[in-house]
């Protein structure tokens, strides 16, 4: 059994405010064997931070956080500790969909800010179902998925869990077929998750390469996100929305 954790960065605006906008959600997918010794590294990694560790937090903001008691070298060496429990594990891939968000309100079928959510959505789901593929082959056993998910406003995780499962059902055109994701969406506050938490850097660390043109920090985790067997990130690991019509920040971002 696997477990896909998500989150996202950066929030699709309304059309009229989506120039050079761009909507990650990364997921974090980790085999049930190896998460309690991802989560007890995790816990010795964090054990300085007050509270739960976002991506948002190594900014340099003055409001108060759960690390705003580290000096930057603190918060360089906990980034790198916890990005180092990612790397140092062939069992746990990346997978992640950046959408741009004024290409997307491009399409007929995207209109809505909500819209914008689910295609992003569409694109990373449909890469687990195909890690899971990958996996069967590899097994010789029919490999299973389950995903969860930071949660949001009540609202907006009804929606998406309708999402969900129309994408499960199949029916819509240009669909993968999902048979390897099992059962609902789950959502968990991130607080209670080190899954999401770990989601949490992984979609900042990116939306930060498109966004602002820094690599720096998406560079690091490269070697971790699913690849083809010839070592290809993009379109495996990582999908750019909406297909063909993607805009490129500049600079490009790390892929």
């Amino acid at each position: 059994m696997y477990f896909l954790f998500l989150d996202e960065s950066g929030t699709p605006p309304k059309p009229d405010k989506a120039n050079g906008k761009y909507l990650v959600i990364a997921g974090v997918i980790i085999p049930e064997g190896a998460w309690h010794g991802i989560a007890k590294e995790y816990k010795k990694a964090s054990r300085n931070v007050r509270g739960e560790l976002k991506w948002k937090h190594f900014g340099t903001g003055n409001a108060a956080t759960s690390i705003s008691h580290m000096n930057q070298q603190e918060k360089r060496t906990l980034r790198n500790d916890v990005f180092q429990i990612l790397t140092s594990r062939k069992a746990v891939k990346l997978i992640c969909c950046v959408t741009c968000i004024q290409a997307a309100y491009a399409r007929p079928s995207v209109v809505t800010q909500d819209d914008v959510y689910h295609l992003t959505y569409k694109g990373v789901t449909e890469r687990f179902q195909y890690f899971l593929q990958d996996a069967t082959r590899v097994t010789g056993q029919t490999q299973y998925g389950i995903v969860v998910s930071d949660h949001r406003a009540v609202p907006d995780d009804e929606k998406l869990r309708a999402r969900h499962h129309e994408l499960l059902e199949g029916g819509e055109p240009f669909t993968s077929n999902y048979a390897n994701v099992i059962e609902t969406i789950f959502f968990s506050p991130s607080e209670a998750s080190v899954g999401l938490q770990l989601a949490d850097m992984v979609a900042g660390a990116v939306h930060r390469s498109f966004h602002n043109g820094e690599h720096r920090f998406a560079n690091l985790i490269k070697p971790v996100f699913r690849c083809s067997p010839r070592g290809e990130i993009l379109g495996y690991g990582l999908v750019k929305m909406p297909k063909g019509d993607f805009i490129e920040p500049n600079p490009r971002g790390f892929l």
